[in-house]
C-alpha cells in the first residue's frame, strides 16, 4: 500500500474523524462545567448527581467535584454518596463510582469483593482492577487465578492485567502461570499476550511466534506486538511496524498501527489521509537512525517523555 488509501478507508477515516471531533467538542464543554460546578454547594452538585435524566457528562462532573472536597472525606460522608451508584443504570457513572470510591472503608472494601460475583462485566471487572492495583488485595488471588485457568476471554483479560501488569503476582509465579498457559496453546490472540508477558519477564519462549504474529497483520493485537519486538529488537521492531502500516489486512489494523505511532510520537495528523504517510515517515526516520547507530526510544518511553 505505501501509504495509499483505499476509497473504502477514507470513508472510514472520516466517520473516526468525526467522531473525535464529536468527543472533543465534549470533552471541552464537560471542562468548562466542571470549572462552574467547583463553585456550586454540596446539596446542587447532590441533585444533579441523582438526576438520572441528565447526560451522563453532567453526572460525572458532579460526582468529580464531590470527590474533591475534603470535608466529604474527611467525615465519611462520600463513601455514602457513592455506594448507591454502584448500581446506577449510568455504566459510566457506575464505574468511576466503583473506582474512585474511598480507599479505607472497610464497607467498600466488602462490596468490592461480593462485585466480583456481579454478572454486569462492567461491575465485576472493575471491582477486580481496584482491588488488585490500588488496593494490592492480594486476597482474590485464588479467584484471579481461577479465571486465568477456566474464565471466559474478559475473565482471563482481567485476570492478566491483575496478576502480571500489576504485579500481584511475583515475577517467579507469573512466569510459572503464563508457561502453564502457553503450553496448554489456545487462540493467537491469547498467544500473544502471553507471549508479551512472557517477554517482559525475560522468557523468550513466546518470540517466534510473536514476530509471526505481528507479520500475519490480520489482528488489531498484531500492533501490540510490534511495539512490544521494538523494545527488544529496534530494526526488526521497525520493519514489522512499516509492514502493518502497508499490508495490514483491515482498515483497524492499520490504522491502529498509525495512531500508536502518532500518539507516542507527537505526529499532528492522525485523523486525516496524511496520518498514514506521517506513520510511515517516522518509522524510515527511526531506521535510518539505526543506520547512523543512533538510539531508537520505543513508544512507550516516547509517549512518557510527552507527559
Amino acid at each position: 500500500m505505501s501509504g495509499q488509501l483505499t476509497e473504502q478507508d477514507r470513508i472510514k477515516l472520516a466517520r473516526a474523524a468525526k467522531h473525535i471531533h464529536r468527543m472533543t467538542e465534549e470533552a471541552d464543554r464537560a471542562n468548562q462545567e466542571r470549572e462552574s460546578l467547583a463553585r456550586a454547594d454540596d446539596a446542587t452538585l447532590r441533585a444533579i448527581l441523582d438526576d438520572r435524566a441528565l447526560p451522563t457528562l453532567a453526572r460525572l462532573n458532579a460526582l468529580m467535584a464531590l470527590m474533591g472536597r475534603d470535608h466529604l472525606r474527611r467525615f465519611g460522608t462520600l463513601s455514602g454518596i457513592m455506594l448507591p451508584l454502584w448500581d446506577d443504570p449510568d455504566e459510566e457513572l457506575a464505574r468511576m463510582a466503583i473506582e474512585y470510591a474511598p480507599p479505607n472503608d472497610p464497607e467498600v472494601t466488602a462490596r468490592l469483593h461480593s462485585l466480583l460475583d456481579d454478572p454486569r462485566s462492567n461491575r465485576w471487572s472493575t471491582a477486580a482492577s481496584v482491588l488488585a492495583g490500588r488496593r494490592r488485595d492480594t486476597a482474590i488471588i485464588p479467584r484471579l487465578i481461577g479465571w486465568f485457568r477456566e474464565g471466559d476471554e474478559a475473565h482471563r483479560n482481567v485476570a492478566y492485567s491483575c496478576l502480571c501488569f500489576y504485579r500481584l503476582l511475583g515475577p517467579d509465579e507469573c512466569r510459572t502461570l503464563l508457561r502453564e498457559a502457553w503450553y496448554a496453546g489456545g487462540r493467537d490472540d491469547d498467544r500473544a499476550m502471553l507471549a508479551v508477558g512472557l517477554l517482559g519477564l525475560g522468557d523468550r519462549v513466546g518470540w517466534t511466534f510473536l514476530v509471526e504474529f505481528a507479520r500475519e497483520a490480520d489482528h488489531y493485537s498484531a500492533c501490540w506486538a510490534a511495539e512490544t519486538i521494538l523494545e527488544h529488537d529496534p530494526a526488526l521492531g521497525l520493519d514489522l511496524m512499516l509492514h502493518i502500516l502497508d499490508h495490514g489486512t483491515t482498515f483497524q489494523v492499520r490504522w491502529g498501527m498509525v495512531e500508536k505511532i502518532a500518539k507516542a510520537a507527537g505526529l499532528p495528523h492522525l485523523w486525516t489521509a496524511d496520518g498514514l504517510a506521517e506513520a510511515r515517515f517516522w518509522v524510515e526516520q527511526q531506521r535510518q537512525n539505526l543506520k547512523s547507530e543512533c538510539a531508537v526510544s520505543s513508544l512507550a518511553s516516547l509517549q512518557a517523555l510527552r507527559h
